[in-house]
């Protein structure tokens, strides 16, 4: 079958190859060429054993950190920095706890037990789920791949993760909340520019920040991404790039028309802080000071839990359900829900793979909702309760 072909997509090499069955693959290999070679002789290695038969032993035999390391060069190919991030930080953290060093020599029993120890300090089964999930995952890669022969926890099941396994469950914002907490925003920014013309410095607004979150749904990594050339007013559109999205795919959201004034209002102020016109490529939403937005770190969440206290917004509800800034995007769930947008409109605005997904997680309904809900039943009327009440007097 040869050795395959090697190129370079972009930083990273890849691997054009066909595995025993005769099956072509694609297989980033990293950006350092000497690594990527050495990557390459092994794959075609571990596959010419196999095609001889000896491919279910040499594979099992491998070390699981070697292994790991062929998983994170294809993963970072794939999916997304952060994302790949968290994924190397989770394997480091399994494969340091766990007992065997060799594919052979995992159980499922070492797996149950790390699960039992993350229960015991207070995770939820969701938390421990990952630390099993997460090693599946790069072990049925590694049989796709033909690397190993058979994933030696491939039937190991998940705990469940309902509602009532939950530890930190997250919560919506009412309409009623929503009202107060943009209002709450506003007062804050007309705040904060009283006191950076008093200092001689400008403030960037806020505002538009949380009403996007709230009528788009996007995540803050997308959100924060946003440049003014994924914005267009002609057709009152927002566009989260693939590159952007945790799913790797395009969304386009419709801007509401408070949304759609609020940045044209944002894009003007940007021109006066820049003293330029923006460009497609300058970021939608900035910082107060007029950086671009990171991470979800300590600033933005000390701005949103002021937000919520001058809104006068419990941060924990009476169930234990928190309000944080993810919150918003089930906030926009919910809001959806209650307008009457069908499931699958709704897991497109979303960006979800999965439907149910949409139903399950994001959705928030209220007593309120349920109540109306009730009231639609009715009551009897009044003419057949009296003519109950003379057919029970006969």
């Amino acid at each position: 079958m040869g050795p395959g072909r090697l190129f370079k997509r972009g930083t990273s090499y890849v691997l054009d190859y066909r595995d025993a069955d005769g099956k072509r693959h694609h297989y980033s290999l990293g950006a350092d060429k000497r690594v990527a070679e050495r990557r390459r002789a092994e794959l075609i290695r571990r596959r010419d054993m196999e095609l001889d038969g000896l491919g279910s032993l040499e594979g099992q035999q491998m070390q699981l950190g070697e292994l790991t390391q062929l998983y994170i060069a294809d993963l970072a190919a794939r999916t997304s920095p952060g994302h790949t991030k968290n994924v190397v930080a989770r394997l480091a953290r399994t494969l340091e706890a766990l007992e065997p060093s060799r594919v052979c020599d995992l159980r499922p029993l070492h797996v149950l037990r790390l699960r039992a120890m993350a229960i015991r300090d207070g995770r939820s089964n969701r938390t421990a789920n990952l630390i099993g999930e997460t090693l599946k995952a790069m072990l049925n890669w590694a049989v796709e791949a033909g690397v190993i022969a058979q994933s030696p926890i491939a039937r190991l099941k998940k705990l469940p993760e309902g509602k009532g396994h939950q530890v930190h469950r997250r919560r919506a914002l009412s309409d009623d909340e929503v009202d107060r907490f943009l209002a709450a925003s506003r007062a804050d920014d007309e705040r904060c520019e009283r006191e950076a013309r008093r200092v001689g410095t400008t403030h960037v607004p806020q505002t538009p920040l949380w009403l996007l979150l709230l009528d788009t749904g996007a995540r803050w990594g997308e959100a924060r991404q946003l440049t003014w050339g994924d914005v267009s007013f002609a057709d009152q559109l927002l566009v989260l790039r693939a590159e952007t999205t945790k799913a790797k795919k395009e969304r386009a959201i419709p801007l509401t028309d408070p949304l759609a004034q609020e940045l044209r209002d944002l894009r003007i102020q940007h021109q006066q802080l820049l003293g330029r016109i923006p460009t497609v490529a300058d970021r939608v939403l900035l910082s107060p000071r007029g950086s671009a937005l990171s991470v979800a770190t300590n600033n933005p969440m000390r701005i949103f839990d002021r937000v919520l206290e001058r809104a006068q917004i419990d941060r924990t509800d009476g169930q234990g359900r928190h309000m944080v800034i993810h919150g918003l995007r089930h906030s926009f769930a919910t809001r959806l829900e209650r307008a009457g947008v069908p499931l699958t409109h709704a897991q497109r605005l979303m960006g979800h793979s999965d439907p149910k997904l949409t139903a399950q997680i994001y959705t928030h309904l209220g007593v309120d909702d349920l109540r109306g809900a009730i009231k639609k039943l009715g009551r009897p009327s009044d003419e057949l309760a009296a003519r109950t009440a003379t057919e029970t007097s006969r």
